[in-house]
């Protein structure tokens, strides 16, 4: 008999204990997928976390969500609707086998469709995972769009070959660093946690990043605290450090044979040493030997083919597709919302964004 569930968190541990069980019967997921996470992103404000699950016989889909009220958007506080989105990073769908049944992914999509109109959802944005390739089971319903590429090394091969591919410039800066007797070290006990909070806030700076990348030192520390929380993955700080100064570093997370680099920090002073690039390749070899199978260093910025691209790009030559997904699960309501906007930017004596890429459009 196919089941459908919803999951939501609470402060009771049960639900976060179903939510990773249920992750867990997938045949791929990453960290994002996990219970952990989504309980950091409400923390944050970011929404509050559900998790679609449909079951029939052998075969399980889940989805994990962030459901956001709309009437907290300047413009739309008459209007009791709610949208969804995915957790910062790479999430959307998990599967139980990698090739599913076509009426089983359409029994899912009715069910979570039901879902989502009775409970009064207008949209769903979602970011998709690159490695796992879950575009596929969505890929008839709403709009899959393809944003660009990531960068990825793979670690089932020998680490001779890894290095070859990696550019020359990247060689030359990573043999300079060694001279220097550049130490890069796993900071187990999270000791200069704070350290690298400061470093992270001043290369946001540097970059003249948008608010939305910048975190706080609680949100590193709840970071963290995931690894106390599951068994299925893990967060870990690597540093670089030279003249006994720390003056880079990053968190990469381990989950399911994927190593991901979420995020990373140099000191303004260091910056033409590139010691990101020593934490890179030495968190690859510390990858490689616990049989990891992905090192996932992500994309550019947007998905865009900026300088962050490029750097990513001389670790390795293997790219995998980056998708989005868009649906619109109201369209009358939906037009309703983007007029409502129009009309508030309009009574400030301001024009409407115009953004055609940007999703769901009355959040502009």
């Amino acid at each position: 008999m196919p089941t459908f569930k919803v999951i939501k968190l609470s402060p009771s541990a049960v639900q976060a204990q179903e939510w990773d069980k249920l992750v867990s019967q997938a045949y791929s997921y990453d960290f994002y997928h996990l219970s952990g996470y989504h309980q950091l992103a409400e923390k944050l404000g970011e929404g509050k976390a559900i998790f679609l699950a449909y079951q029939e016989g052998e075969y399980f889909i889940g989805l994990p969500l962030l459901l956001r009220n709309l009437s907290y958007i300047e413009g739309l506080e008459r209007f009791n609707w709610l949208d969804a989105t995915s957790v910062y990073g790479y999430a959307g769908p998990v599967s139980s086998h990698h090739e599913l049944p076509k009426s089983v992914i359409c029994n899912f999509i009715e069910k979570i469709s039901d879902y989502l109109y009775n409970n009064r959802i207008v949209s769903v944005f979602s970011r998709l995972h690159p490695i796992l390739g879950n575009h596929s089971i969505i890929k008839d319903i709403g709009e899959v769009s393809y944003m660009g590429e990531t960068v990825a090394i793979n670690l089932n091969t020998e680490l001779s070959e890894q290095w070859q591919y990696y550019s020359s410039n990247h060689k030359r800066n990573i043999k300079k660093l060694r001279r220097l007797k550049a130490r890069v070290f796993l900071d187990k006990k999270l000791a200069f946690l704070e350290k690298f909070w400061e470093l992270y806030t001043e290369t946001m700076q540097r970059v003249k990043a948008s608010n939305h990348y910048f975190f706080s030192l609680d949100y590193f520390k709840s970071l963290f605290n995931i690894n106390n929380t599951t068994n299925f993955c893990s967060f870990h700080l690597f540093l670089c450090e030279i003249e006994e100064n720390i003056v880079s570093g990053g968190i990469f997370s381990e989950c399911n044979g994927i190593v991901q680099y979420h995020l990373g920090a140099t000191a303004n002073v260091w910056l033409k040493y590139a010691p990101l690039k020593l934490v890179f390749d030495e968190v690859r070899l510390w990858a490689y030997r616990r049989g990891n199978r992905w090192f996932h260093l992500g994309g550019g910025v947007g998905a865009t083919q900026d300088s962050l691209f490029r750097f990513k790009a001389g670790f390795s030559p293997i790219r995998f597709p980056f998708y989005t997904w868009k649906w619109i699960i109201r369209p009358k309501v939906y037009e309703t919302l983007v007029r409502a906007r129009q009309n508030w930017y309009e009574s400030l004596g301001k024009t409407f964004p115009s953004n055609k890429n940007f999703f769901p459009k009355y959040r502009q």
